[in-house]
């Protein structure tokens, strides 16, 4: 397991949400913003790290933004100037993200953090700790040797080959690394989570896997980006193929995963440009992770029905197809989709059974193809199609080779028992020089010798089989060229040093520092200040050199503690005070309270007032504005000054209440002062019966009342004049039309109910008369309508007519009309 080292941390980082996590614990010192240093949380990368590091390509130059980085962490600084990158304090996550899952190279990085002033907004620092296997510089460079080396390796042939489309060259590289690592199941260490764990140590768990494969693919110039699922516990890569987005698991595809060890040579291809409807169909069945890629061209690709590797021989690519299930197998060239071999084979777990499905491999040796049975492995030409077996290895009974690749000059075969369970598998290696014919060459750069490490000559090797043909010749060290340093001895404040040597050429040095002496401090008391005199801090100086080592700074005075005298306002008659102050410590006046003079009395002059009947007067007097001071006096009431009268008009009397003349009424005192004398209650007009009532200016009278007995019930003086002024007397029968004249010549017209042509009596011409008026055919006088509206329904109807004529023969009671 790694241990951290432990570095002095002087800055932290800020606002890591997705890699690092700012903690409560952050603080302020100064103008510089502070928090703790993290490290990153495996497998938890941003759902969205394409959008991460699209943020800081805006940013910043990403190629020297990473170039500058790698080269300060090989020399393994602890303290990294970014302020040149102008990255803002609200990008420090998209920073970080970007060296966590997007440097595959920063593997030995342990834990970062940021610093950044408050008034600029932009990262100052970057401050690293190292993982212990690569805390100083010759560790890292030696991992980072390791690293480039495999790394190289598995590009051979693949990086800068323009014959190579992108799918090929993502689909090579996929099944190199595949092939050439295991999955560590004892996770007990940080490296298997880095891109070196899966070159150097051929060990890695998933994010081992997936850096390591987006390190290939960027040397190759794809696109990619790390995805990760924490609901899965897992991370793979996203390819962009032809500017699509598609899903890369190497570590689902890497048979080792659910199988683990026997399994060489074999990889599945599953998991290889997956569009997200894609993946999940595979068991990546969560649902917080990238989900960009939406394209299915590849969903159905022809790579799945083949379980090893697919092999780059010279520009031609080989694979071996083996249906699921089936015993057949072909070795196929990818481009021509010729078949260059074929064959059946069956791997007996017993005398009359055998397994289902072709277990065998395939993969390269120089220019040749080698593939497995289940009992020999055989060398392919790929120019011929010609199989020759080269090796079959010693083996019990129904054991058989379940795996097969090449490397490193020997053929490694796994012999097992069983495909499914690595429990009775042996691993065994056969050394194997391949014949080569070296027909790819490439030029290797020497190294310059040193003055300490020998140097080597530019060499030429076979770029297939890595062969050296050429130079390569080793370089003897150079030794130092020694220049001399005269010592130098230490002061108070300066370093000092001893007679050494350095190289002119390298960093050889026998320098050894000798540290300053130190000052030797004297204390240099301090003053307090006061209110007006000012103080002294606490100073230090060197007894030796007097150099002062702490400056004694001036205190400013105090100054007053003011507290303030209240003013006092002055009156109409009295002084006041304006406000003053003094100091509460030493009682100096700070501001002298001055006299405020009296104000006198701001005048008001009041009219005189003359008192009426309800309210006093006064005589003319002076208020004053500010205070009470008056001169007022009151004038008596006179009640017999109104000034608020009207005229009220007389009120008749009625036959029901008394009336009054006219008078004039005070509305202040509520009086009549003239005028308003009582005027008694008239007389009634007419007096109602049952035969006869007042209604209006109409007497309504039953048929067959005499005048006589009718001025029996009017007011005395009454007369009875019919329709041409005749004075109507005695037993006379009054008719419909005439009038009852009262003493007073107002004018009540009588009404015979039923006699509507004022003949006084009722009769069938009365109804005939009623008739015509109910259809239009007649115009009645207001009168003459009211006599015939006997069934009071406001209106004069058949129902009339009828009731009139009934009346007339005897058949109708017309007194029954009045009530």
């Amino acid at each position: 397991m790694i241990i951290k080292k432990t570095v002095a941390v002087l800055l932290s980082v800020l606002l890591i949400t997705a890699g690092l996590t700012l903690t409560a614990s952050a603080y302020e010192d100064g103008e510089l913003i502070v928090s703790e240093s993290l490290t990153p949380r495996l497998y938890d990368s941003p759902a969205d790290m394409t959008g991460s590091v699209e943020i800081i390509e805006s940013l910043v130059d990403t190629d020297e933004f990473r170039e500058y980085l790698l080269g300060e962490f090989l020399e393994c600084k602890t303290t990294i100037p970014v302020s040149q990158f102008n990255i803002p304090v609200s990008a420090s996550e998209y920073a970080s993200d970007f060296i966590w899952y997007h440097m595959p190279e920063a593997f030995g990085v342990y834990s970062l953090s940021y610093s950044f002033y408050s008034y600029s907004g932009n990262i100052i620092n970057l401050v690293v700790e190292y993982c212990d296997f690569t805390d100083t510089p010759a560790e890292y460079k030696a991992c980072m040797e390791a690293f480039y080396e495999k790394a190289d390796k598995l590009l051979s042939g693949i990086e800068g080959n323009s014959s190579l489309s992108e799918t090929e060259k993502a689909l090579l590289l996929h099944d190199r690394l595949a092939v050439n690592t295991e999955y560590d199941f004892t996770g007990t260490n940080r490296v298997i989570h880095t891109a070196y764990g899966a070159f150097a140590n051929k060990l890695a768990v998933c994010q081992g896997y997936a850096m390591a494969y987006m390190y290939l693919l960027q040397r190759v110039g794809i696109e990619n980006y790390y995805c990760s699922s924490q609901a899965l516990n897992h991370g793979w890569n996203i390819v962009y193929i032809g500017g699509k987005a598609y899903h890369v698991d190497v570590t689902w595809d890497d048979i080792s995963y659910g199988n683990g060890a026997g399994t060489s040579g074999r990889v599945m291809h599953e998991n290889f440009l997956r569009s997200t409807a894609g993946i999940k169909a595979t068991g990546h069945s969560a649902n917080d992770f990238d989900t960009t890629p939406t394209d299915t061209a590849f969903d159905n690709g022809f790579w799945q029905s083949s379980f090893t590797e697919f092999v780059l021989v010279g520009d031609d690519i080989y694979y071996l197809e083996a249906p699921s299930g089936s015993n057949d197998a072909s070795v196929r060239n990818m481009r021509t989709g010729a078949v260059l071999y074929s064959f059946s084979e069956y791997w007996m777990d017993s005398q009359l059974s055998a397994w289902s499905g072709n277990f065998s491999a395939l993969t390269k040796a120089g220019d040749s193809l080698l593939f497995s049975i289940s009992k020999d492995v055989y060398r392919l030409s790929p120019a011929s199609g010609e199989a020759v077996k080269l090796y079959s290895p010693e083996m019990p009974p129904y054991y058989n080779i379940f795996g097969m690749t090449y490397t490193d000059g020997y053929i490694i075969c796994d012999i097992n028992s069983n495909p499914n369970s690595d429990f009775s598998l042996t691993r065994v290696k056969y050394e194997y020089s391949a014949v080569c014919s070296h027909s790819e060459t490439e030029t290797v750069t020497g190294t310059p010798a040193g003055c300490v490490s020998p140097g080597v000559t530019n060499s030429v090797i076979c770029k297939n089989c890595k062969t050296l043909l050429s130079g390569g010749t080793p370089v003897p060290a150079l030794g130092h060229d020694r220049i001399f340093h005269q010592k130098k001895s230490p002061s108070c404040n300066d370093i000092g040093w001893n007679d050494y040597y350095t190289c002119s050429r390298c960093d050889h040095s026998t320098y050894e520092e000798l540290p300053a002496t130190g000052h030797s401090e004297v204390t240099d008391s301090a003053v307090a200040p006061s209110c007006t005199e000012t103080g002294l801090t606490e100073g230090k100086h060197c007894s030796v050199c007097n150099a002062v080592t702490k400056k004694q700074e001036t205190v400013p005075a105090l100054g007053h503690k003011e507290v303030s005298d209240p003013p006092a306002e002055p009156t109409c008659t009295e002084t006041g005070l304006s406000e003053g102050k003094h100091c509460s410590v030493c009682n100096a006046v700070t501001k002298k309270q001055e006299t405020v003079p009296a104000l006198g009395h701001k005048e008001i002059l009041h009219d005189e007032k003359t008192a009426t009947c309800v309210s006093v007067g006064n005589k003319a007097f002076v208020t004053c504005e500010r205070c009470d001071y008056s001169t007022f006096e009151a004038t008596a009431i006179d009640e017999n000054n109104h000034l608020n009268t009207e005229n009220i008009p007389e009120t008749p009397a009625t036959t029901e209440n008394v009336g009054y003349t006219a008078g004039v009424y005070c509305n202040d005192c509520r009086k009549y002062i003239s005028g308003h004398t009582e005027l008694p209650i008239l007389e009634k007009a007419f007096s109602d019966s049952e035969n006869a009532r007042a209604e209006g200016s109409f007497i309504l009278i039953n048929s067959g009342l005499t005048a006589k007995q009718l001025l029996s019930q009017a007011r005395k003086n009454a007369v009875i004049k019919d329709i041409s002024g005749a004075l109507i007397t005695d037993n006379t029968l009054p008719a419909t039309g005439m009038t009852l004249v009262l003493p007073d010549a107002s004018v009540m017209t009588l009404i015979i109910m039923g006699d509507t042509d004022g003949d006084g009596k009722i009769s069938a011409a009365d109804a005939r008369l009623a008739l015509r008026a109910s259809v239009g055919l007649e115009k009645l006088t207001d009168a003459q309508k009211t006599a015939a509206e006997v069934d009071k329904k406001a209106e004069i109807t058949a129902s009339d007519a009828r009731l009139i004529l009934r009346a007339s023969v005897g058949l109708e009671d017309s007194r029954q009309w009045l009530k």
